[in-house]
């Protein structure tokens, strides 16, 4: 039986997120994330840069260790 296009969706966010929470790289999360670039800013050209740096977060994200690997959410 195929799984539907949002079906399949839900999983690859799930593996994704899973993924990640069972991660044992030796960076911490909170180091690749830079705030000032991701949503504050409003030019084209602080975009542009915005998006160039999260490309670079997201390929070292390949090196994080999640250390608390609880399923409750701490804001």
């Amino acid at each position: 039986m195929a799984l539907s296009p949002q079906r399949r969706s839900d999983l690859t966010c799930r593996r994704r997120c899973n993924r990640m929470r069972q991660s044992s790289g030796l960076s911490s999360n909170a180091h690749l994330i830079s705030m000032p670039y991701s949503f504050s800013r409003r030019t084209q050209e602080t975009l542009d840069e915005g998006v160039q740096k999260m490309r670079k977060i997201y390929k070292q994200f390949d090196n994080v260790g999640i250390k608390d690997r609880s399923m409750i959410w701490n804001s």
